[in-house]
């Protein structure tokens, strides 16, 4: 499997104490912001932000995985894409605490991907079902209480 970096560094990656890889950056993949002011704490502002449209990422290949930042795995819904982890059993860190390395990638959680799909998918046919039932009241009474029960799947 080829790795390709497209975060701002070099990611360095242990085995114990010896590194095994080295993968230089070759690009920057970024994702968008998308921010909605929040109630502040104690007089200081707070957004709610999720991550969106990612940009400067190729195309899929086969036998290629990508090394990405945490918000452009989040963004995205590609199975090709890693971000190094760096939490507490992962991270290297050198003598000053600065970190130099990870001893495992993350990738993005397969079952919220698909629990996230299946509300997307229902959200979009109960619209559907609405509209319908919006339009021929009298044979589409029931749907309402269907669109109900979808939602708590």
């Amino acid at each position: 499997m080829k790795l390709l970096n497209f975060t701002p560094h070099e990611i360095t990656v242990f085995s114990g104490e010896e590194v095994i890889e080295r993968v230089p950056s070759i690009g920057v993949a970024r994702a968008s912001e998308v921010c909605a002011e929040s109630e502040a704490i104690n007089g200081i502002p707070t957004v709610a932000k999720r991550y969106d449209a990612v940009v400067g990422l190729p195309e899929t290949k086969e036998d290629v995985v990508y090394i990405v930042s945490l918000p452009v795995l989040q963004a995205s819904d590609r199975d090709d894409l890693v971000c190094p982890d760096t939490g507490p059993d992962s991270v290297v860190r050198d003598k000053d605490g600065k970190i130099i390395g990870v001893r495992r990638f993350q990738r993005r959680e397969q079952t919220y991907k698909t629990e996230e799909k299946l509300r997307k998918e229902i959200v979009a046919i109960e619209r559907t079902l609405r509209s319908i039932a919006d339009y021929d009241r009298g044979g589409w009474a029931d749907v309402y209480g269907l669109c109900e029960r979808m939602k708590r799947l």
